[in-house]
């Protein structure tokens, strides 16, 4: 009879981890959306389908054990995979962390972006209405897990964006909610702007806007037009950057997001390139954060071959 009961649960947990994690959110969680007024949010974008949102209880009665992870997925991207090598969104995390005992009543997430083509990627921005949509779905998701404290896990654009909209202060967005984030941790982001960003793309892409986007600013010092090299040809100090007003004022706080917070990043990303250096920076180095360096991970492998350490650093016992 053991041996009998050790098979079937072998066989159930084989067909756990083997079965492709899916969307949309739950019909518990997008009944609860509408009847608390979420609805212009459009959280549960239906042009996603079933990659698009993840999330929710299953019926009233599921209990929420573990503080709730929302995740933040970057640029042209998405809240599950769709297939494409840009587009692996956070189903590699969400299948890990139920392999440990989570729920989708813990694992949120949904997609920010109006659409996930890469083409596009140039257009986006920490605009307003981004900022808005993702702290609302903060407040959606702790309101719903009824829990005082949420962990948030970001990659690259998300990085920023979860950094703003927990300031808040701007966009009508209220007060900060640093004491509602017990872990973040930021991935691969871009926290003094990218080095592609700089010269004539800062006037042409949005994205390298100097306001709202990942402009690096132009010089350092003396040194001009030579934001990617690791050493520069004259000292300079990096506090004299006019960078992306919108990144200025947030590596300006002298103090953390969270109760702890990670940055993540590998010195053969190839969307930050140089070794993730602007003007010799770390960019990825997010102010008051422990760091995690990687050697060979791309962009997208330093979010989903680092899943195991996301889960510790959330469950540090």
């Amino acid at each position: 009879m053991i041996g009998y009961r050790y098979l079937l649960t072998v066989l159930a947990w084989s067909t756990f981890v083997c079965s492709e994690v899916r969307g949309p959110f739950t019909k518990h969680f997008s009944n609860w959306l509408h009847n608390n007024n979420y609805d212009s949010y459009n959280f549960e974008d239906e042009k996603f389908g079933d990659q698009g949102s993840f999330g929710g209880k299953q019926h009233d009665f599921v209990s929420v054990q573990n503080t709730p992870v929302v995740f933040i997925h970057g640029n042209s991207d998405g809240a599950l995979a769709d297939g494409k090598p840009m587009g692996t969104g956070w189903t590699s995390s969400i299948t890990y962390f139920m392999t440990k005992g989570y729920t989708s009543a813990e694992l949120f997430s949904f997609t920010w972006g109006k659409d996930r083509n890469l083409g596009n990627a140039g257009s986006r921005t920490h605009d307003c209405d981004t900022l808005v949509r993702l702290r609302k779905f903060i407040d959606a998701v702790m309101q719903y897990t009824n829990k005082t404290q949420i962990n948030i896990i970001s990659h690259s654009m998300g990085v920023t964006l979860g950094r703003g909209l927990i300031r808040g202060q701007i966009c009508n967005l209220g007060k900060s909610i640093e004491d509602k984030i017990n872990v973040f941790i930021g991935i691969a982001g871009g926290c003094y702007g990218l080095c592609a960003c700089s010269g004539a793309a800062s006037n042409i892409y949005p994205s390298c806007g100097k306001d709202t986007g990942f402009f690096p600013g132009n010089s350092c010092g003396n040194n001009l037009g030579t934001c990617e090299l690791k050493t520069q040809p004259v000292d300079c100090c990096h506090a004299s950057i006019k960078y992306s007003s919108y990144l200025t004022r947030l590596n300006n706080f002298d103090y953390p997001e969270a109760t702890k917070t990670y940055s993540f990043w590998s010195l053969a990303d190839d969307i930050i390139e140089n070794g993730d250096l602007v003007w010799t920076y770390s960019t990825s180095k997010m102010p008051h954060s422990e760091v995690k360096i990687f050697q060979n991970y791309t962009h997208m492998e330093t979010k989903d071959q680092t899943v195991d350490i996301q889960y510790s650093l959330i469950n540090p016992n």
